[in-house]
């Protein structure tokens, strides 16, 4: 979902609402009170107080994602509250507030908030894709994070190494999914969105990498 929480920030930015280059405080009480949140990334072993351009937030957010980062733009845009009408604009098969029941891959059932689907993700990298193309000047920026992000597993291993694919993952060990969604800049742009949930992650990542050689060698052909 951090690819949509940027997405809106971005929207924001070429609104003319945020500044870029505005100074972010890091808050080091636990999210939500503050924007501590253990896990990926760097900002969480930075001293309360430490200050970061949105940008580079931002950045950090997509790039290694920084989970304290993505907490400091959630914070910037107004909650998670005032963010969520945008994700459902956007797509709500799952609505991220809700609190939803379902069976996960082992047949246990399972509830909570904060989940999301396949189709919602890629609606919002097609969404990101439509405002780069409308205006690669601002989106570029965040289209350029996601193509330097430092996970190189995925979908992006299914695809030539001379194609940019610009991908964001997201891996949650507590659930054991394994989620991958990016734009692939092929011949014939394409978005392609996977979200899995099994015991191993290994097998998970080549399942997202295969879809991804098969979906780019038909667009290939047809191209």
């Amino acid at each position: 979902i951090k690819l949509g929480i940027n997405t809106c920030l971005y929207t924001q930015i070429e609104a003319g609402i945020i500044d870029p280059t505005e100074m972010l405080t890091y808050d080091s009480r636990p999210y939500p009170t503050g924007d501590y949140e253990a896990g990926t990334g760097t900002i969480q072993r930075d001293a309360n107080g430490t200050k970061y351009s949105v940008r580079d937030t931002s950045g950090l957010s997509i790039r290694i994602s920084d989970n304290c980062g993505t907490n400091m733009v959630i914070r910037r845009l107004g909650g998670i509250d005032k963010i969520n009408p945008y994700l459902n604009s956007i797509s709500s098969v799952v609505d991220y507030r809700k609190s939803v029941s379902y069976k996960n891959w082992s047949g246990t059932s399972v509830s909570g908030r904060h989940r999301t689907s396949a189709t919602d993700l890629g609606l919002h990298a097609v969404r990101l894709y439509e405002l780069y193309k409308a205006n690669p000047q601002i989106y570029g920026t965040l289209i350029d994070d996601l193509i330097k992000t430092e996970f190189d597993f995925g979908i992006q291993k299914g695809i030539p190494k001379d194609i940019k694919v610009a991908h964001k993952i997201g891996t949650n060990g507590t659930y054991n999914t394994e989620n991958d969604v990016g734009i692939v800049f092929a011949a014939e742009p394409f978005v392609l969105s996977v979200m899995t949930e099994s015991g191993s992650a290994t097998n998970a990542r080549q399942f997202q990498a295969k879809a991804a050689e098969i979906f780019y060698n038909y667009i290939e052909k047809i191209s």
